[in-house]
């Protein structure tokens, strides 16, 4: 439970491991995130800025707010998610995913074309849900800030009309 709970939470909230690892429940407040400090690989125990020294605050997904009141009360800690070594955060994500049925080659199976699947992809999948949605991609880009994908470059209209083109393909699929 507490793998997924720590999936959902760095997809829907964009932080990368070490800032995940940091993160309290006094750092949100009735729905507002603020990414202010990550964990310090170089000095384990200490805490520093951000990787780009620059403070985030964004409201979280609605459909997060339940998870987090159940986190809050799940283990009375202060940190929001108790996760385990970062020296192996990529493996044991591949290892939960097989677990969990996601047996996709092309995430588990380094080659040519494809890498393993790591802990930080997690933050695009957020940005890519956020664009496949139809959001700004202003937002997706500011509460993802360092993330280097297609949001930097990639103009809202465009990724609308193309969330629109997929949910129109994707409705007529369905029953």
């Amino acid at each position: 439970m507490r793998w997924r709970r720590a999936v959902a939470l760095a997809i829907c909230t964009y932080t990368r491991d070490a800032e995940l690892r940091v993160l309290r429940e006094s750092d949100i407040d009735h729905g507002i995130v603020d990414i202010t400090r990550a964990f310090n690989r170089r000095k384990p125990g200490e805490v520093k800025g951000t990787k780009s020294d620059c403070p985030r605050r964004f409201a979280v997904e609605a459909n997060l707010l339940p998870l987090l009141e159940a986190m809050r009360s799940a283990d009375g800690t202060e940190l929001v998610v108790k996760l385990p070594s970062e020296r192996a955060m990529a493996r044991n994500l591949r290892r939960r995913l097989v677990k969990a049925g996601v047996t996709r080659a092309a995430l588990h199976d380094g080659s040519d074309t494809s890498q393993n699947i790591t802990w930080h992809d997690l933050r695009a999948t957020g940005a890519t849900w956020m664009a496949v949605r139809g959001d700004d991609a202003r937002v997706a880009s500011a509460m993802s800030r360092g993330l280097r994908t297609a949001l930097a470059g990639t103009c809202s209209a465009q990724w609308r009309s193309e969330a629109t083109a997929r949910r129109s393909r994707s409705s007529r699929i369905r029953p």
